[in-house]
């Protein structure tokens, strides 16, 4: 697509970013030579298999999917992507994510369950609605308006919010399974999100 239609794309508030697992990179935050690039994806999946030695069944890496050997290792993954989440060592490439943030884009779909996007909104530019699919019950579900660029865009994390609701991340083939049956159905995502897609 030529740089041309793309951006009249975005002005017109057509255009909606759509963030892969490993599309922003991460660096340490007391500026450690590292060998290989980090992002959240690598650094939970890492943490998951460091600390549940024994717990897992099998890994399939194309998928970045485990199986697990109980409920309990199941739990104490979501637990290690939790404290991803919030591990200081590691931070997010912040011109990036300001960057994303000044692109009047009016809706960035987020494939982590993390809330970088969402903090670099608020850190660069302003509030923007946040949102994020769970195939569990939301404790409290935003109102979400019909996004929009310049005055109300979307954040909407597509596999879950680890920091708003620990079970709504995307661990095993059995989460991206209903992940997928619910959200092929007619209750699946908020009318605002629908009707923007």
């Amino acid at each position: 697509m030529p740089w041309n239609t793309l951006a009249q794309s975005i002005a017109d508030g057509e255009a909606v970013l759509v963030l892969g697992p490993d599309a922003i990179p991460m660096y340490p935050a007391q500026g450690e030579a590292q060998a290989e690039e980090m992002t959240f994806s690598r650094l939970s999946r890492q943490r998951v298999l460091d600390n549940l030695d024994g717990q897992i069944n099998y890994y399939y890496e194309r998928d970045n999917l485990f199986q697990f050997n109980s409920a309990a290792a199941k739990q104490q993954a979501m637990n290690e992507v939790r404290n991803a989440a919030r591990d200081t060592a590691w931070l997010p490439d912040s011109e990036l994510l300001r960057q994303i943030a000044a692109i009047p884009f009016p809706l960035v779909l987020n494939i982590n369950p993390d809330k970088w996007v969402y903090e670099a909104f608020l850190k660069y530019y302003r509030e923007p609605q946040f949102d994020y699919f769970t195939t569990k019950d939301k404790p409290n579900p935003p109102q979400l308006d019909y996004p929009d660029g310049l005055n109300k865009p979307l954040v909407y994390n597509l596999c879950g919010s680890v920091l708003d609701k620990l079970d709504s991340v995307v661990l095993d083939y059995s989460d991206l399974f209903e992940l997928l049956r619910k959200m092929l159905s007619d209750y699946g995502i908020d009318e605002a999100l629908s009707r923007k897609l």
